[in-house]
C-alpha cells in the first residue's frame, strides 16, 4: 500500500503540471490507460516485484485521474449547477460500490481484472 500511496504522490503532484501543459482531457484518459494497463498486469503478474511495480503505477494513474477529474468536471458544468457536481459524493460511493464488489470477489486477481474491464467502456467518452 505504501507503493501505491507513492504513486499517488506523484500523480498528484504531476498532474496539475501535466495537465497545464498537455490539457485535461489527454490527461485524463492517460490516467484511465495507465489504470487499465497496470491494474492488468497487476493480474498477470508472477513475482510480487512486479505487483509492487504494478501498484505504484495503479497509484500514479489514480492520483492523475483525481487531481484532473474535479477540475475537467468544474470546467464543463454550468456555473449554478457547480455547487452540486463538485459536492456530489461520488467518491465515497464509488469507494462503497468497490468494497461491494470486492467482497462478492473475494479474489485479489479478479479485483485487479474486474477494475481493468471496467475502466474500458470509458475510452469511449473520447469522442
Amino acid at each position: 500500500m505504501s507503493t501505491q500511496l507513492g504513486g499517488v504522490m506523484l500523480g498528484n503532484f504531476f498532474g496539475g503540471l501535466l495537465a497545464d501543459r498537455f490539457g485535461r482531457k489527454p490527461v485524463l484518459f492517460a490516467s484511465m490507460f495507465v489504470l487499465t494497463i497496470s491494474n492488468l498486469v497487476g493480474y498477470l503478474a508472477g513475482s510480487w516485484v512486479l505487483m509492487a511495480a504494478s501498484r505504484l503505477f495503479v497509484g500514479l494513474g489514480c492520483g492523475l485521474f483525481v487531481n484532473t477529474q474535479y477540475s475537467y468536471l468544474s470546467e464543463f458544468t454550468l456555473a449554478q449547477d457547480r455547487p452540486f457536481v463538485i459536492g456530489f459524493p461520488s467518491w465515497p460511493i464509488q469507494n462503497c460500490l468497490f468494497a461491494l464488489l470486492a467482497w462478492l470477489l473475494k479474489d485479489w486477481r479478479y479485483i485487479q481484472l474486474m477494475v481493468s474491464l471496467a475502466c474500458l467502456p470509458t475510452f469511449l467518452a473520447w469522442w
